[in-house]
């Protein structure tokens, strides 16, 4: 007889392939909830890294004068 917490297809011979439900939601708990609270831990340290590193901007950029750049390209022969 099939459980109804099964979660899996049937084989040629009516058996039950694949997880069932208890068993899905134990390697949720073991496996893959700890990797998603890992993976936001790294993404909250690097955002904040991020933020830090976002400060005003230095008081020698702010005074200095502009400079002007003049980029020219020149075609190179064919090969």
């Amino acid at each position: 007889m099939i459980s109804e917490s099964s979660a899996g297809t049937l084989d040629r011979h009516g058996e039950v392939r694949g997880l069932t439900v208890e068993e899905y939601i134990k390697r949720l708990g073991q496996d893959l909830i700890p990797l998603a609270e890992r993976c936001a831990y790294v993404m909250r340290e690097a955002l904040a890294a991020l933020e830090a590193s976002r400060g005003a901007p230095s008081q020698a950029v702010e005074r200095s004068r502009p400079a002007r750049i003049s980029v020219v390209f020149e075609p190179r022969p064919p090969d």
